[in-house]
């Protein structure tokens, strides 16, 4: 199970909207178009599942809450995870080949690219979520209801969803996905994505579930939305549950 680190540097103050995340996909996108053009619009499975996360942009940076804008100051980096090494190996080629990508108005050098590799992975873990988990239900209109961790069908939606994941890739569970949300850690956030809200959950969740469905939650994100930068959590090895 693989992760892309990037680092990128900017010459000049990349002032980007606190909503980033649809720049950050057109990005990746961007990187994938050529060799794999039918992940945009067919993703993988019957379920069309596009098994990529990325995490929120790291690095020195002040929010202007009016302007609802963050800026960066020389370094910004990135994580993307997948259990699908293609799609590893192409963008970290398209990266190197480039040299400079763009993220809205501004060109950002290509510093540093690292693979990372997690081989180990518990039974039960207690995970922090570095971005929001989504679940949603879908409405008669058309129209999705988003879930809050203390609602009814919440479990039912991350389930339902590692599930999918899990036959795409054809991974096999004996056990079944166990979340506890720790509610003393949980917070609401809520952004926008191409013109929609987009309401989740940032905090602590105790996983538990086979050692495989983990390491595929661990690369692909939890719940829903995971390629619009949703649902990827780190895992608290100093904390196991």
């Amino acid at each position: 199970m693989r992760a892309l680190r990037i680092t990128l540097r900017t010459p000049r103050p990349c002032i980007l909207p606190l909503a980033y995340n649809e720049l950050v996909q057109g990005l990746l996108y961007s990187c994938w178009r050529e060799s794999l053009p039918q992940l945009h619009d067919a993703g993988f499975g019957e379920q069309g599942m596009r098994l990529f996360t990325f995490g929120p942009l790291g690095g020195k940076a002040s929010i202007d809450g009016k302007k609802r804008t963050i800026r960066f100051e020389r370094l910004v980096s990135l994580e993307v995870r997948t259990p699908v090494e293609d799609l590893l190996d192409e963008l970290a080629a398209q990266l190197a080949a480039r040299g400079v990508v763009r993220l809205g108005a501004y060109e950002l050098q290509v510093l540093n690219l690292e693979c990372c590799d997690r081989l180990l992975f518990p039974r039960q873990a207690r995970v922090s979520m570095r971005s929001a988990v989504v679940a949603e239900r879908g409405l008669e209109d058309g129209h999705s209801l988003p879930l809050a961790p203390t609602d009814e069908g919440w479990l039912d939606c991350v389930r339902t969803n590692a599930a999918n994941k899990a036959a795409t890739l054809g991974v096999s569970c004996s056990q079944e996905l166990q979340v506890i949300p720790l509610s003393d850690t949980l917070r609401k956030r809520v952004t926008r994505f191409k013109g929609t809200y987009v309401t989740g959950w940032v905090g602590d969740l105790i996983l538990a579930c086979d050692p495989q469905l983990l390491a595929t939650l661990y690369c692909c994100g939890i719940g829903a939305k995971n390629s619009q930068g949703f649902g990827m959590f780190r895992i608290n090895d100093d904390a196991l549950a």
